[in-house]
């Protein structure tokens, strides 16, 4: 099985080269911005406080930065060195700062909030990217 290391990019879809722009983050977890521009996707961090699925739910995760304002978006399969000190198998939520968590959001005390896994650990800095359907959390 031929594999492409982070910092390239080929035609398989689990890897997108993206305009991103300069505070989004290694780490990051991101949505679809618009349309492509020159052949490339746009993408911003997500907002899980955003009940609007467009802005809340995430398609990947910022694998690399290739400059201020682009990067690699793995949209499936492992990113290493990413993330550190995580327990193999437990699943990975998006949380309020668009980064990766073992703990799920909690549920809003006011508003609306988007639950979503975008993968699991696979060892200790080895996430798989596998996004999960989103589940809507709405203040009790």
């Amino acid at each position: 099985m031929r594999t492409t290391p982070i910092g390239t990019a080929d035609s398989r879809p689990s890897i997108l080269r993206a305009y991103c722009f300069n505070t989004d983050l290694v780490g990051h977890a991101v949505r679809i911005l618009g349309n492509m521009v020159g052949g490339l996707y746009q993408v911003t961090k997500v907002n899980i406080n955003n009940p609007d699925p467009l802005e809340s739910v995430a398609i990947g995760v910022i694998a690399a930065k290739t400059s201020p304002s682009t990067c690699l978006v793995v949209r499936l399969g492992p990113v290493a060195g990413v993330y550190d000190g995580l327990d193999y198998g437990r699943l990975l939520f998006v949380d309020v700062n668009a980064y990766l968590s073992a703990i799920p959001p909690a549920r809003p005390v006011v508003g609306k909030r988007m639950l979503q896994s975008l993968g699991y650990a696979a060892s200790s800095n080895v996430i798989v990217v596998n996004p999960s359907q989103p589940t809507l959390l709405v203040a009790s």
